[in-house]
């Protein structure tokens, strides 16, 4: 979660890096000048795409458990209704994650 945390903070700091017509005062070369407007949307556009991450990232966990449900257990069945019912499962979680996330 953490690294995602650091993905997010450095795709605004590249936003605000790259607003055009910009400068940093020279006695002040690290300063990034950026409006209330400006930050506002960079930072709502960052937001949104952890938010849409995190939620491709949850349902592929959940398809995935569906998926690998007890395949070690005794008594599983390759191709049984369960097997079957257990991959349709995971695919209709899949299905769900937002196009524009998929491999």
């Amino acid at each position: 979660m953490r690294e995602q945390h650091e993905q997010v903070a450095a795709a605004v700091c590249r936003a605000v890096a790259e607003l055009p017509d910009r400068n940093s005062p020279p006695d002040w070369p690290e300063a990034m000048l950026v409006t209330h407007d400006e930050l506002r949307q960079i930072v709502t556009e960052a937001v949104g795409s952890y938010g849409v991450q995190v939620r491709a990232q949850a349902l592929e966990e959940a398809a995935t458990a569906v998926t690998q449900h007890d395949r070690k257990g005794r008594g599983w069945v390759r191709d049984s209704l369960w097997d079957t019912l257990s991959n349709e499962a995971g695919g209709r979680i899949r299905a769900l994650t937002p196009r524009s996330t998929h491999a």
